[in-house]
């Protein structure tokens, strides 16, 4: 069993791992391709050139062992609803299904992972596994902003910050869109392969 005990704060634990993610996200905007950049308003809109036929889908989701038919769905599970005015379809309904089956998954693994366990540790392991954070490193250690469509809102300052939560729930949206056209297996495969397999450290 990957677990490592700690006894040092949660808090200081938290902080820790938001510094980790907030350089990966720093590292993901510094290295997304200009040519996918568009300007409306004086905000960037990114992914602004993506299609379902763009070869960045295909190479992203062969990168992570998801195949999907339909490359629409793909690419509406990468789409936010801040991406064109939600004219287009967004990834809201499948980001919404993806994150109770995160949810069920998760804690089916935890439960049958580690007895004796108090609630306060049961959701710090929930955090671990598919917290927001958790599931924006995966996707940006995969290149997920390379095929995200997104547009930071007017009112924030940090486009790190916009980042980090759009591709969590671009994350989630995917499980989603696995959920809806494959099935509970396939999804529950890519979630134990994914996110369920790393090591994380148990609360004392």
């Amino acid at each position: 069993m990957n677990v490592l005990l700690r006894t040092q704060a949660p808090r200081a634990f938290s902080l820790a791992k938001a510094a980790q993610a907030n350089s990966r996200v720093s590292s993901a905007l510094f290295h997304t391709t200009t040519s996918r950049w568009a300007q409306e308003d004086g905000k960037t809109i990114y992914g602004k050139d993506l299609t379902p036929s763009s070869p960045q889908l295909k190479k992203f989701s062969d990168r992570i062992s998801v195949k999907l038919d339909d490359s629409e769905l793909l690419l509406q599970s990468m789409t936010h609803k801040s991406f064109d005015h939600a004219r287009v379809p967004t990834n809201e309904r499948l980001e919404f299904v993806g994150e109770k089956v995160l949810n069920m998954y998760a804690a089916q693994h935890i439960f049958e992972k580690f007895a004796d366990i108090d609630a306060q540790q049961y959701e710090d392991l929930l955090e671990q596994y598919i917290g927001k954070d958790a599931l924006a490193q995966f996707g940006l250690d995969n290149g997920i902003e390379e095929v995200m469509r997104w547009k930071p809102a007017s009112n924030q300052k940090d486009s790190k910050i916009g980042l980090n939560t759009v591709s969590a729930k671009a994350v989630s949206a995917l499980v989603g869109a696995v959920f809806h056209a494959q099935g509970a297996k396939n999804a529950k495969e890519i979630i134990q392969k994914h996110l369920l397999a790393k090591n994380v450290e148990l609360s004392q």
